[in-house]
């Protein structure tokens, strides 16, 4: 019991992490794109992140998941799992980094 407890919150950290890790790049660089000059790269930023922020995230994230589940061959079931968490994580972060896009946009 104590293991899956320690696994179940590895899985919780590394998700959360690296997520976060990905989100916040994407977010500041648009944002602040997008506050600072404003105008027609405002009018695009807002553009694409209104059509990301439209689309529900986990009709998304699990279309991404069967895209990638796809193309996996037969291998070390460790390292399949591995990287299926890490292709959650990615599709994750690009998916979510909207909403604070839009908060730092409207920090200007």
């Amino acid at each position: 019991m104590f293991y899956r407890s320690l696994k179940s919150i590895r899985t919780g950290l590394v998700i959360g992490s690296v997520t976060t890790l990905i989100v916040i790049p994407f977010a500041l660089l648009f944002g602040v794109i997008a506050g600072y000059y404003g105008g027609i790269a405002d009018d695009i930023i807002q553009y694409v992140y209104s059509i990301f922020a439209s689309i529900p995230s986990v009709l998304l994230i699990v279309s991404f998941m069967l895209l990638i589940e796809v193309g996996e061959t037969v291998g070390d079931m460790a390292w399949k799992a591995d990287r299926r968490l890490l292709s959650l994580c990615v599709i994750m972060g690009l998916t979510t980094w909207t909403g604070l896009c839009r908060l730092i946009r409207g920090k200007r």
